[in-house]
């Protein structure tokens, strides 16, 4: 072995896998192998020696990369969504790179950077949106840690940093209350008001399936089969600088929803309306498949709906919610369901989940039921005791 670098391996009663006490140029670093048997232990030892050999003798150091412009060449590779591109983007430029501190060769950030990144995200403000002035929401902070986490996380898979530095440092917590949902008398209410207006048609299908923002916006005639009274879901909208129409959120959002008939009636009565505006304005009127339009013919911004469905909620005297919120106040009813009528995978399918635990995730603080059950059989347990 290099005079420079050495590795030592040992066992301690506290842990089961075997360590590493690593010396490199009088630096001692300790490191856990994560193996139990000696042989799997000294071939990670041989490969931390090759690697540490690497930057303490050669003098080799590839993470002397400044951290903004890794940032600048792992944006272009990344494999997301365009979307999710376009977050990340503005996360980087009005979160991360605003605390310039961190623009340091890759080597050099440390826990202790990473700690007062995350102090300098808690005490700044905001610069846009509803919350101009305000504090960044825990959620923000949050989620700017974790997509530095990610990006240092790549550059520890292509061999430039040792370690990610974020692993070392707590999460920040994400202390968002809990948002109001719509009681089932509440949500009964909202349905025989929204009925009335000329929204009905929008609320129908949100009653009826849960269906996200973004998946109503992209809804054409053409998803629609009446014959059986169905409907595809298979395009999502959304915008943050631009619109962008893409896939669903994830596979299982592609499904196909079976609606009522009150649905499709209103959905004759929308395209006679459309036809109408269509003859009215002539050439101004842009002609195409989507449901939910202006009178001109555009298709209502993603962001029209949520102002819809909070102005109507308004209006029919109940909870003031958003789409989000109607979906959660729907899954929460079919999960209270006194009769025992919606599994779990039901309400999972409908919302498009990939799987049951997210939506028990997502909505375990508003299953009552459940809670309602344990607290009888401990009451029928506690009078057995006490009979006894």
């Amino acid at each position: 072995m290099s005079p420079y670098v050495t590795v030592r391996i040992f066992r301690t009663k506290k842990s089961p896998y075997y360590q590493m006490e690593i010396r490199c140029d009088g630096k001692v670093i300790q490191r856990t192998t994560k193996k139990k048997l000696k042989k799997d232990a000294d071939a990670v030892a041989e490969e931390a020696r090759r690697e540490y050999e690497k930057m303490y003798i050669t003098g080799v150091n590839p993470s002397d990369m400044l951290l903004f412009d890794y940032i600048d060449s792992w944006i272009k590779e990344v494999d997301v969504r365009d979307t999710t591109r376009e977050h990340y983007q503005d996360a980087i430029k009005n979160h991360i790179k605003e605390f310039t501190a961190l623009n340091v060769p890759l080597s050099r950030i440390t826990p202790s950077l990473i700690r007062q990144f995350i102090q300098f995200l808690k005490h700044k403000t905001s610069k846009s949106g509803s919350r101009k002035g305000q504090l960044l929401a825990p959620k923000t902070v949050k989620n700017s840690y974790c997509l530095l986490s990610q990006i240092l996380n790549t550059a520890f898979m292509d061999e430039l940093i040792y370690v990610n530095p974020c692993k070392k440092v707590k999460c920040p917590k994400d202390n968002r209350p809990v948002l109001p949902i719509l009681s089932e008398e509440e949500f009964l209410k909202l349905i025989a008001y929204a009925s009335k207006t000329k929204y009905a048609l929008m609320f129908y299908i949100l009653f009826f399936s849960g269906i996200r923002r973004g998946e109503i916006a992209a809804l054409r005639y053409s998803d629609f089969n009446e014959a059986d009274r169905s409907c595809t879901i298979s395009k999502s909208r959304t915008k943050l600088h631009t619109e962008y129409e893409s896939e669903p959120k994830t596979e299982n959002s592609k499904r196909i929803l079976f609606f009522p008939k009150c649905v499709f009636d209103e959905l004759e009565k929308e395209k006679e309306r459309q036809r109408e505006y269509k003859e009215k304005y002539k050439d101004k009127y842009q002609d195409n498949d989507y449901v939910f339009k202006t009178e001109y013919g555009k298709p209502y911004a993603v962001g029209r709906f949520s102002k819809i469905v909070e102005r109507i909620s308004k209006e029919a005297g109940v909870t003031v919610v958003s789409p989000h919120r109607l979906r959660a106040s729907i899954a929460t009813i079919m999960l209270n369901n006194d009769d025992n009528e919606f599994s779990l995978s039901d309400i999972s399918e409908m919302l498009g989940h990939a799987d049951t635990l997210i939506t028990q995730k997502a909505y375990a603080i508003y299953n009552t039921k459940k809670l309602k059950l344990v607290a009888e059989k401990l009451e029928l347990l506690y009078g057995h005791i006490v009979a006894s």
